[in-house]
């Protein structure tokens, strides 16, 4: 699993040696355009109406679900996309939103 936030790219990689709930999350170098190319499934969340997921970046047949409150994919991601799900609801958004403070405040 690929993780690109604002500062750098992380890759996510189970160990096949130890349980299903570990993982180890190393940087990379890596751009978008490396990585997304190469993802069978692209989940945006960006709250930026003025972010959109290149769709020229997308693999034919990609899975393109957009959790934000603004849609973060460009009208054309239809063409490409395989299953496209523009939007979740408020409710959804509220929950991962929730979900997040909580995984922050038990790292504290």
């Amino acid at each position: 699993v690929y993780s690109i936030d604002i500062n750098d790219i992380q890759v996510f990689e189970r160990d096949p040696a130890a349980s299903v709930n570990s993982y180890t999350a190393t940087a990379t170098g890596l751009k978008p355009e490396d990585v997304v190319p190469l993802c069978d499934v692209v989940i945006t969340g960006v709250p930026a109406a003025g972010y959109k997921m290149p769709t020229h970046l997308l693999k034919p047949g990609v899975v393109a679900v957009n959790f934000a409150s603004v849609r973060n994919f460009e009208p054309e991601v239809k063409d490409v996309a395989s299953i496209y799900v523009p939007s979740v609801g408020k409710v959804t958004v509220s929950m991962l939103q929730r979900n997040l403070l909580r995984l922050f405040n038990y790292q504290q």
